[in-house]
């Protein structure tokens, strides 16, 4: 391991490059497995190791990680080097005439005896394939199955310590916090608070080994007066096991480094004055911490008076999360309104709903924005495993295994259901629309089952009868080797990428498609022979509405 960390530390001029992303950050419900340097936007820095090492694996995908290498060397370390521009050439070469084969775009090599790389000889070089910007995403692993934080044996300058933005304390049923049923973030200039009952803990931080980039922190630890309730330190991930990172964050839609930490599953009872201390540490030991007292008693403020019983992850209710344009949300229930107040959190608008015990049916609610435009929500509730119930002409035919909820907006000739997990066997919409997956989130929570209307996106009926649309040139002058660059898109249902096939003088040819920009290139530039050559490009959208393209090549 010593070995090891003397060795990295004169790997790559790239290792003193900005940090953009770090270890163990929140990748929406699994870990960020490895640590992204910058390459200042551009691709092309070759990728070397001042020790032997061999090819693994080599794998070619026009998402993910897109065109990556599995290094290994003598000790069994696997270093994971992805979203390259392209291998060195011998790597390149095989790689083609395999995708040739197998007349595919993408492929997953696995090598049974590694092909040697000596000290300083080049593996490849740095790109973007599989995502939008330039940057070399970097992992070291124990095996397949263990990755190791790679800051752990890099020496990277650090010497800015952390940041700890905000706590947020959320009451559980009728828990009380500075006389109200609703969470209170706690910032820095807050030293004591009055609460009493069950709450969870959420922190909101982050770290910098830079000026330029926020990261997540290394380790962070809770205290309750003198006694550790929680710590956790990003060393390693056991990968089969990376998307429990949805039960560690929850991740801020503007940043996944400044995502919220949950760790605190059991509740914490308040049932006497108690310190609390949040403490966040990067790799480095740089500190920072974050101190409040909690008062065991409600203030002589009287509690504000909610029209409908209100507390954040209510397990029995519905939580709603809004932009901050939104002023005011009515449940009609049985002809009656009735208004919802909200909570802001900083960063968004919570309102929340708590059924009547037992009730089941159709509720609909009403959203206000400030310019006091509205929209119709109705949400479900259902203890039956089979049901179908009448929207507005609409008909939903729905099957699960359990009780659940979900809401439906209806606009015009069109629904949108905007939930996240999908959970149905079966749903179906009747009126000459096409049969739809429908979305939801449920889980568990504390120990409690809840349903989780947070995150969903927009779901809608439409149809698509557009092609793709093609740009390029159909005659193209080239001098050897030769090289293309076309562009597709489709704004509607989205290109097929399995579609993408491309042929030189019927003779099909890899191509490497970058989803991000619409681009498509030859896998590696080939030798043709000089005089008139015919192409074809054939294109699908995920409708499998098709388009084909063919021209000249003109080889000077």
């Amino acid at each position: 391991m010593i070995n090891l960390f003397f060795s990295l530390i004169l790997f790559l001029p790239l290792f003193k490059n900005p940090i953009a992303s770090t270890f163990g950050e929140n990748r929406s419900g699994r870990y960020h497995l490895g640590v992204d340097f910058s390459t200042s936007k551009k691709d092309g820095t070759p990728l070397f190791f001042p020790f032997e090492t061999e090819i693994a694996r080599v794998k070619v995908n026009f998402t993910g990680y897109g065109k990556v290498l599995y290094v290994k060397d003598k000790n069994g370390f696997i270093y994971v080097l992805a979203h390259l521009q392209r291998f060195n050439n011998f790597i390149d070469s095989i790689v083609f005439e395999k995708l040739k084969k197998e007349k595919s775009n993408e492929i997953d090599l696995w090598f049974k005896r590694g092909i040697k790389i000596k000290p300083q000889n080049i593996a490849g070089y740095t790109g973007h394939s599989g995502t939008r910007i330039p940057h070399l995403h970097f992992e070291i692993r124990k095996g397949m199955d263990i990755a190791l934080n790679p800051l752990k044996f890099i020496d990277v300058n650090d010497t800015i310590k952390p940041l700890i933005e905000k706590v947020l304390l959320i009451p559980l049923g009728k828990s009380v916090i500075n006389s109200s049923h609703f969470p209170l973030l706690i910032t820095r200039d807050i030293k004591e608070v009055y609460a009493k009952g069950e709450f969870l803990i959420w922190v909101k931080c982050f770290d910098r080994q830079n000026e330029e980039n926020t990261v997540a922190p290394y380790s962070l630890k809770i205290f309750k007066e003198d006694s550790l309730i929680f710590s956790i330190k990003m060393d390693s991930i056991i990968i089969p096991l990376q998307k429990k990172a949805i039960n560690l964050y929850y991740r801020d839609e503007n940043s996944y480094s400044r995502s919220w930490i949950h760790p605190v599953y059991k509740p914490l009872n308040v049932n006497r004055d108690i310190k609390i201390k949040s403490l966040a540490e990067d790799y480095k030991g740089n500190r920072d911490s974050l101190v409040f007292m909690i008062n065991n008693r409600i203030s002589e403020k009287a509690l504000r008076k909610v029209k409908i019983p209100s507390a954040f992850y209510s397990f029995d209710g519905i939580v709603f999360r809004t932009d901050n344009r939104t002023r005011k949300i009515y449940t009609v229930l049985e002809n009656k309104s009735f208004e919802i107040e909200p909570f802001d959190a900083g960063y968004y608008r919570e309102f929340k709903w708590i059924p009547p015990s037992g009730f089941e049916g159709k509720v609909k609610f009403i959203f206000e924005s400030d310019k006091r435009t509205k929209r119709e929500y109705y949400v479900l509730f259902s203890e039956n495993t089979l049901k179908s119930i009448k929207i507005n002409d609409f008909y939903i035919k729905y099957k699960s295994p359990f009780p659940f909820y979900f809401y439906v907006k209806t606009y015009k000739n069109k629904i949108k259901i905007m939930p996240y997990f999908s959970v149905f066997e079966e749903f179906k919409i009747k009126k000459d629309l096409q049969a739809k997956e429908y979305w939801a989130s449920k889980g568990k929570f504390a120990g409690k089952e809840y349903i989780n209307l947070i995150r969903g996106g927009t779901f809608e009926i439409a149809m698509d009868t557009i092609p793709p649309v093609f740009s390029g040139d159909s005659l193209i002058y080239s001098e050897n080797p030769f090289d293309i660059s076309f562009y597709i898109y489709d704004n509607e249902s989205g290109i097929d990428k399995n579609s993408i096939k491309f042929y030189i003088d019927d003779k099909f040819v890899p191509v490497f498609y970058y989803p991000s920009e619409g681009r498509i290139e030859l896998f590696r530039k080939i030798q043709l022979e000089k005089g008139t050559h015919r192409f074809s490009l054939f294109i699908a959208d995920r409708t499998r509405n098709h388009v084909g393209i063919k021209g000249k090549i003109l080889i000077r």
